[in-house]
């Protein structure tokens, strides 16, 4: 059952172009753990981290070019951020005297660099507020402040004086995008870019940074990049126009002198030395121009590596300057010492290849590097022929998946395992533990009681690990004869798909001995891939509901679980990931690029084998695509990507609304997401969030079911009650179109009553009841399946409800 390697190419184009999708089958009803083998230490002044969102602040004046996609009809701020950790892929660098800012997803890290080979963390704080998510672009660090061109959420200023405890003191909200930033003179220069080669040159005046402010800007001069400032020219890498040439004299009135076209590329990053302009961001290689008479620049040279080819990724991405020495960094590629004495003819000392940068800064004999998924990184270079990597520190790379149980939360990193945060504190969320295995892909995972089964999808594999001591896990099985993309374990049974056509059973009762007990080949397209999974007992059966891109969601009759049989296929646009809540199933759908968006749909499975739709949902922006998708309640949580999470109110499933959101927009946004009661009406949503690692959120706002209240129903409808399953007491609502005469009843499975709840005449419009678990005589009843039904003139409706004490 081991794939071929075709299809494992297959796969990585696809997981290349963002379309695998992350497909846990999670909610409140399901326990996951994950676990590590390497622990690793709790870093001191990791509690700097600031997590709580930012009141009193506008918004940016932009909303990142995409019309309003960021935002949707439901409320932002009906999502709070409750807590951050981990840090994701580092992608910038900046140092200033021993210490380096690096930039690591939404996360400032400060090292102390005193001594190279030994690089010590000693201070981090994550940026972000409660619309926008983060993702810093830029880091320019002059005196005590650290200048941040980050993302969305325009510049901010942070107080690095204390490197301990950095803290915010300043943000400008700023069109579109922030690239890129330069400080000179009590001036912030930043770059921004959005949508069709808009964007430009914003100038702060940051001489009092606690009280900075906009004086001048320059939006004609396209999406700009790279940027560096010299006496009254600010030169700047624009994505369509090439490079230009900008007067900034009066910082109030910045305007064009010149421009050149560039070949191959946009212009990342620039620096300016002795009258030569440096340029990185290219697929041709290092750009020089000669920019003596800032009204006529003119091109030089351009230096290509050896062995370059634009075809498979190489991209000069970041450049220094030490005349006549030029150290450059190229993604895919490696990292290069030039030595241009001559401009015109630049010779290649050393490199070091295979080395993966995407920002690089220089300190005496040593460059410090912002490596992406491998972190931040140290290279000694006092000999410029032979440059040798000394330290690396990893931070995290692509969070793809998460799982929740009592006090941790367990991260699926992609390339680096499983890590663990303790949430204890809510607020305070401390990564403790890690777990990882060389040349794997860790994408999702599966718990249960005390073992975690991983899916390494591109490891060919299935790792099994006992967890009963969450920070120190042990191995228990290697399935090398299994691979998996989603996973769920019932009984002794293990049902998994595969992120191609197959969806298998195994006999998991001796986890380290497995067995094949059944299996499915799913067709209906060129391009089937199985991805999200939910299996479930439904009267005396057992169902697979199984997400398969172009063949939509197979039902599968896994009750003889050695001989699966299709019962039903529920049409979608690319089906990623299915939940079950009562009698609905929930699916998120990534659409159809470009034209259909993703989105949602709610089916009625009452009986499984005839389905049938109730109503969907679909996101704002047609190019965008929900993956994980979890419910609680009448409250949908999906998984958007770029879109973010967005919480959707099927109390009306014919009419799901959209009540709120929280927007990312950084790496590929929101893969994952799993829920846990907070005590309060509403759960945690931890969301795995790619290159920004764990969000931990809140719907806190209202419903539909609250804002319904004024208007009279279209019609008599029970809801899910909420939560389900419960502990304590749970909510049961419905509507009623006609004031009359209504009964609600509690019957345990065998159909005997267990409790009335309402027998009299009601008004029109909603109405909720809370039940606390006692029978009509004030018995706690027993664990296990209850129904509660309705009963109007008009309609005699039936759910269930599940006791778990």
């Amino acid at each position: 059952m081991k794939k071929t390697v075709l299809s494992s190419i297959i796969i990585g184009l696809f997981f290349a172009c963002e379309i695998v999708a992350q497909t846990p089958g999670k909610t409140l009803r399901t326990k996951n753990y994950e676990g590590t083998n390497n622990i690793g230490s709790i870093i001191n002044g990791y509690q700097q981290i600031q997590t709580s969102p930012i009141n009193g602040k506008s918004d940016p004046l932009m909303n990142y070019g995409f019309s309003d996609y960021s935002k949707g009809v439901g409320g932002d701020t009906n999502v709070n951020v409750i807590g951050r950790a981990l840090y994701g892929p580092t992608d910038c660098v900046f140092t200033q005297g021993s210490y380096a800012y690096v930039g690591a997803g939404g996360a400032l890290l400060i090292f102390d660099c005193s001594d190279p080979d030994t690089s010590l963390l000693v201070g981090s704080i994550y940026l972000g507020k409660h619309i926008y998510g983060s993702a810093i672009k830029y880091i320019y660090v002059k005196d005590n402040y650290a200048y941040i061109a980050n993302n969305y959420e325009g510049l901010w200023i942070i107080d690095v004086s204390e490197t301990a405890s950095p803290f915010k003191v300043a943000e400008v909200s700023i069109q579109g995008s922030s690239i890129g930033v330069y400080v000179q003179g009590g001036f912030a220069y930043v770059t921004t870019y959005f949508e069709d080669d808009q964007g430009g040159l914003w100038i702060i005046d940051v001489s009092d940074p606690v009280n900075s402010q906009i004086v001048g800007s320059d939006t004609t001069i396209g999406t700009s990049y790279g940027i560096c400032v010299e006496d009254s020219c600010a030169y700047i890498g624009s994505k369509f126009s090439g490079f230009k040439i900008i007067n900034i004299s009066n910082p109030s009135n910045p305007y064009l002198i010149s421009a050149l076209t560039l070949q191959g590329g946009s212009g990342v990053n620039i620096q300016v030395s002795e009258n030569i302009a440096y340029i990185a961001g290219t697929t041709e290689g290092l750009i020089m121009l000669d920019v003596s008479d800032p009204y006529n620049p003119f091109h030089l040279t351009t230096y290509t590596p050896p062995d370059w080819n634009p075809m498979f990724g190489h991209m000069i991405l970041d450049v220094v300057v030490s005349v006549p020495y030029v150290y450059l960094s190229a993604f895919t590629k490696g990292f290069y010492i030039l030595d241009c004495f001559d401009p015109q003819n630049p010779n290649l000392l050393g490199s070091v290849e295979s080395f993966i940068s995407r920002s690089i800064t220089l300190s005496g004999a040593v460059v410090y590097s912002a490596g992406d998924f491998l972190g931040f990184s140290v290279i000694d270079v006092f000999d410029f022929t032979y440059p040798v990597e000394i330290s690396r520190y990893k931070t995290d790379n692509w969070c793809s998946d998460v799982s929740v149980i009592d006090d941790y939360a367990y991260v699926c990193d992609f390339d680096q395992g499983i890590k663990i945060v303790d949430i204890s504190d809510i607020h305070n969320p401390i990564k403790v533990a890690s777990y990882s295995w060389p040349r794997t892909n860790v994408y999702s995972s599966f718990i249960k009681d005390t073992l975690l089964y991983v899916s390494c999808i591109f490891g060919h594999s299935l790792r099994v690990l006992n967890i009963a001591d969450p920070l120190n896990p042990t191995e228990v099985a290697i399935y090398t004869d299994y691979d998996a993309y989603n996973i769920q374990v019932i009984d002794n049974l293990l049902y998994a798909t595969t992120s191609d056509d197959l969806f298998y059973i195994l006999n998991v009762a001796n986890p380290a001995h497995p067995s094949l007990v059944g299996s499915y080949t799913v067709t209906g397209g060129n391009f089937v891939f199985t991805y999200g999974l939910k299996a479930v007992d439904i009267d005396d059966k057992r169902y697979a509901f199984v997400a398969a891109t172009e063949a939509g969601v197979v039902i599968l009759d896994v009750t003889d679980p050695t001989n699966p049989v299709e019962v039903a296929n529920i049409p979608c646009n690319k089906a990623y990931d299915v939940d079950i809540s009562g009698n609905y199933l929930y699916i998120s759908e990534y659409g159809i690029f470009p034209t259909v968006a993703g989105g949602m749909k709610v089916i009625d499975i009452t009986y499984p084998t005839a389905p049938h739709e109730l109503g969907s949902y679909s996101l704002p922006n047609p190019t965008n695509g929900a993956f994980d998708i979890a419910v609680s309640g009448n409250l949908v949580y999906l998984a958007a990507a770029y879109m973010g999470l967005r919480v959707i109110d099927v109390s009306d499933p014919s009419q799901p609304i959209e009540v709120g959101y929280y927007y990312t927009g950084s790496g590929q946004g929101a893969r994952g997401i799993t829920l846990q009661e907070s005590g309060g009406e509403f759960p945690y949503v931890f969301v795995a969030q790619t290159h920004e690692g764990l969000w931990i959120d809140q719907f806190t706002g209202t419903t539909g079911i609250e804002e319904n209240n004024t208007s009279s129903p279209k019609v008599d409808m029970l809801f899910q009650s909420y939560p389900n399953p419960f502990n304590s007491n749970t909510t049961i609502s419905y509507q009623i179109k006609e004031a009359g005469k209504v009964i609600l009843n509690i019957y345990n499975i065998q159909g005997q009553l267990v409790n009335k709840l309402v027998d009299e005449y009601q008004e029109s419009g909603k109405h909720s009841i809370i039940w606390n678990g006692n029978d009509g005589n004030g018995k706690t009843v027993s664990n296990g399946t209850y129904l509660y039904k309705l009963q109007t003139d008009k309609i005699s409706a039936a759910k269930k409800m599940f006791i778990l004490k």
